[in-house]
């Protein structure tokens, strides 16, 4: 299995929509994918630099994947829940 198909996977377990899960579920999503791809790592906002904690998501061979994201992308920032809180403090 791949990891895209493993996070849509996911996304139909919990029967929730991706943007549910990613306010509130989005660590323990990461940690499932982490424990099905232990090559990958479990990364936060704040890890990356980011004065506070406000999202989980997973780097593997060379992207960031959410559940918004379950192909993958290159910019973590990119992630759809960050351009979400950018607009909201507005």
């Amino acid at each position: 299995m791949i990891i895209s198909d493993y996070i849509l996977y996911l996304i139909d377990d919990y029967q929730l929509s991706p943007r549910e899960i990613n306010n509130g579920l989005c660590a323990d999503i990461a940690d499932e994918i982490w424990r099905k791809f232990p090559i990958a790592k479990v990364l936060s906002d704040k890890d990356m630099g980011s004065p506070e904690y406000t999202h989980s998501f997973i780097y593997y061979l060379g992207k960031f994947y959410d559940v918004e994201c379950p192909n993958g992308i290159t910019n973590w920032k990119e992630l759809p829940i960050f351009n979400r809180q950018l607009i909201e403090k507005r």
